[in-house]
């Protein structure tokens, strides 16, 4: 945590402190992870909510405009159904990240109560990746079992990349604490399948929708 808020800082000293206004907090939320899948097989896609947790740092460059750093934990994935010689899987793919997103925002108005809206690159760095599996159906006849879990980082990049974007409002508790609720969609660019598996080829992108709520405290 302390290595978290001291890069933050660091990075924030690369730019003269004269006159700038810095805020740093933290904020938490929920993923609601999804992804665009093509592939050779019959296949649906359906959402897989994760967790976040992170921090928040900003500079203003001017009245409106603020430079914005949100080094989080990120939960990411999908559920997706697909069938294979005749056999319906479930798979709960699950990916653990570290987001580094860097967002330009624009506040709309000023007072108490100020909407704003932002967007930037997101840049993730994969540390785990796994499918947990489940055959629910042979044909149309419905089975049941219990879910087997397979770690797919030698088919899974390590890295995403994506482009990030959203809107919220912040509340000014004071002048130097505020608070804030935000949601944005993180829209991913790189193709994160690495090789195939038993023959089965596609792509493979993240496509996010975050809830987050936070707190930040201007120190300088």
């Amino acid at each position: 945590m302390r290595t978290t808020i001291l890069l933050l800082i660091l990075s924030f000293s690369t730019i003269s402190l004269s006159g700038q206004t810095i805020f740093l907090g933290a904020q938490l939320g929920s993923n609601f992870a999804s992804s665009v899948v093509t592939t050779n097989l019959p296949h649906d896609i359906s959402t897989n909510s994760g967790f976040i947790a992170g921090f928040v740092g900003e500079m203003k460059l001017d009245k409106d405009f603020i430079v914005r750093m949100e080094p989080s934990y990120v939960v990411k994935g999908a559920e997706m159904n697909t069938v294979y010689f005749n056999e319906t899987y479930n798979h709960l793919i699950k990916l653990n990240c570290l987001d580094f997103p860097v967002l330009l925002q624009y506040n709309i108005l000023d007072g108490a109560f100020i909407p704003v809206v932002f967007a930037g690159p997101n840049f993730s760095f994969i540390t785990k990746s796994n499918d947990s599996w489940l055959i629910t159906k042979y044909g149309n006849y419905p089975l049941s079992g219990s879910r087997s879990s397979f770690d797919v980082k030698d088919y899974c990049k390590s890295f995403d990349m994506a482009l990030k974007f959203g809107c919220g409002m912040e509340y000014a508790w004071r002048d130097n604490l505020h608070f804030f609720l935000n949601a944005r969609y993180c829209d991913g660019l790189t193709n994160l399948v690495k090789k195939e598996y038993n023959g089965i080829s596609g792509t493979w992108k993240t496509s996010d929708i975050r809830i987050l709520i936070g707190g930040k405290y201007r120190i300088f």
